[in-house]
């Protein structure tokens, strides 16, 4: 405990130390600064630069464009004492109008929330993407200037990028604490090959995307000029805004981490749309997943990847069919958990429009539902994926939200005991394959090796176990909500596991078998020749994963191409 009685500070969250953008972004960003502090000593000044950069860099990083003004960012007032030092006064920056502040809330233990003022928001989305048009441009049309040096820098320091980013083999979790990873995902990451891409196509497509967000843009400014903010059509206008802006912003990022990546041309490369390489850094997740740093092709749009991939011959998009939903079947079934309306899903006995029709809700949405349930999402959380979907589906409505939420709850009844069931197995049970000892402590592991170490319970013979939250200094955590939470983690961390397990196996004995792997897509790879069927089976002997079913499946569906091709032309 700290004085007076109050809880020392955890260390909870972290100051940005990268985070990688155009030079324009960064001179903006601190030419702003520094011109609206001008009174502020020079010696101070770099401390409140690397607060609005933080901020900036935070807004930008989880920013889904639901807000014109972006998001607000938590920071916990012991995080910028810790940082920044007792003298720095935030309220100058808010005086200065370089940023908001939205008050701490005691009753809901929530911090100070912080975010760029909206038209300093405005004019920083745009700066990351100003010439990334032009420089995809240059790469079908080989002109070798743009590809010589890297354009991007360091936002937090102005620090030019002169190497590609590298995969990080240590798992780092959001409180900035590092872990070693197991040498299964650490050789699978080392076996993935530089993947080959035709620029082209997908740099029109993306051209299309700008060209309907601009049509977007005027239609929103019409209806703002026009009407009121509270009309249908000012509504309805920002609300396609916010989808247009964020498509093309999904796809200009992936366009600007492959070009921070220095592609490579090929020396067989057709004339008229050359075919380029570049080599993905990926980043572990929590489960044993890898995700591609900065978002990538692996983060774009569907029909973005298809683009890129049209024209090569050899390449193969593989994917487990239903994966999560064939391994929490097989994972009930090894702890003694029976769930027969689970059975007949993954077997394909009922029909799944049918399903999907009965509780109000398209096939692809009650989809979303299935696997965030299986993965422990809870229906009644606010701020929980399926709140969020079922709020938007009735247009945010308190009275039908409540009616559609009851409809599901028992329409998913059998799954979601069983849910409970086997995260209340998993959080009790003494089976080796989940757990392991530290420290006096019981934690769990997944069938990647990955560890759950922010948790562990505390046995007593005499007693029920206690849980221990170890990021807090080993604080005993005794409500239900806190047991209730930690089941829910443990289950979509098991889930994870399992399918990233396989994914790993099969990479390494592609490789090992001359099979060239391009891109983990956490539950498919994408490969350079057909895998066979004896290094599936194989791989799902190794991970653990019964009778996988591993499928050769098109990138993107033609009703998706076709939605996608309407949507640009009208």
């Amino acid at each position: 405990m700290g004085k007076n009685g109050k809880k020392s500070y955890y260390g909870r969250g972290r100051f940005q130390k990268k985070y990688r953008t155009t030079d324009a972004l960064y001179r903006f960003l601190k030419d702003t600064v520094d011109a609206k502090l001008s009174n502020v000593p020079d010696s101070d000044q770099g401390l409140y630069y690397r607060f609005v950069a933080h901020v900036c860099a935070s807004m930008l990083i989880v920013d889904k464009h639901s807000d014109q003004d972006g998001p607000f960012i938590p920071i916990y007032s012991g995080l910028i004492k810790r940082e920044l030092g007792r003298g720095f006064k935030v309220h100058k920056l808010k005086d200065a109008n370089v940023i908001e502040i939205k008050p701490e809330s005691i009753q809901r233990g929530k911090s100070r929330e912080f975010r760029l003022v909206g038209d300093l928001y405005r004019a920083v989305v745009k700066l990351p993407y100003e010439n990334v048009n032009q420089r995809w441009r240059d790469l079908w049309l080989k002109r070798t200037g743009s590809g010589k040096r890297s354009p991007m820098v360091n936002l937090m320091t102005g620090q030019r990028w002169r190497s590609p980013v590298i995969s990080r083999f240590r798992y780092v979790n959001k409180h900035g604490d590092d872990f070693n990873t197991p040498t299964l995902i650490r050789r699978s990451i080392k076996a993935l090959q530089p993947f080959p891409f035709r620029p082209k196509k997908a740099g029109t497509f993306v051209n299309a995307l700008e060209r309907k967000m601009k049509h977007c843009q005027s239609e929103f400014d019409e209806a703002k000029r026009t009407s009121g903010e509270d009309s249908v059509k000012h509504k309805e206008a920002q609300k396609k805004l916010s989808k247009a802006r964020g498509r093309l912003n999904n796809c200009r990022k992936a366009q600007s981490t492959i070009l921070a990546q220095f592609p490579v041309l090929l020396s067989d490369a057709d004339g008229n749309d050359p075919v380029y390489t570049y080599k993905a850094a990926y980043t572990i997740q929590k489960g044993g997943r890898l995700s591609e740093r900065n978002g990538g092709f692996q983060s774009a749009s569907k029909v973005f990847k298809n683009l890129c991939m049209a024209g090569i011959n050899g390449l193969y998009n593989y994917d487990v069919k239903s994966s999560q939903a064939y391994i929490f079947h097989h994972e009930l079934e090894y702890s003694g958990i029976k769930c027969p309306w689970l059975y007949n899903y993954v077997n394909g006995t009922v029909n799944r429009e049918d399903l999907a029709e009965s509780v109000g809700l398209s096939e692809s949405k009650w989809k979303r539902v299935f696997y965030s349930l299986i993965m422990g999402t809870f229906l009644w959380n606010k701020k929980g994926k399926i709140y969020k979907l079922i709020s938007k589906e009735n247009d945010y409505e308190i009275l039908r939200i409540n009616r559609h939420l009851r409809a599901l709850h028992e329409h998913f009844k059998p799954l979601i005991k069983a849910t409970n069931q086997w995260g209340t197995y998993l959080y009790y049970c003494n089976d080796k394959r989940y757990i392991y000892r530290h420290s006096g402590l019981k934690h769990w592991k997944n069938a990647c090796g990955m560890k759950f170490k922010e948790k562990g319970l505390r046995e007593s013979p005499n007693s029920k176990p206690i849980l221990i939250d170890r990021l807090k200094g080993n604080k005993e955590l005794r409500k239900p909500k806190h047991i209730a939470s930690c089941k829910r983690a443990l289950s979509a961390f098991m889930l994870q596991g399992q399918e990233a397990a396989f994914i790993h196996h099969l990479t390494i004995l592609c490789s090992e078998d001359g099979i060239p792997v391009y891109k983990n897509e956490h539950d498919g790879l994408i490969t350079g020749d057909i895998i066979p069927q004896k290094l599936i089976t194989m791989a799902g002997e190794r991970s653990g994963f019964e009778t996988p079913t591993f499928e050769i499946k098109p990138i993107v569906s033609k009703e998706k191409k076709a939605e996608f091709v309407k949507y640009t032309r009208t």
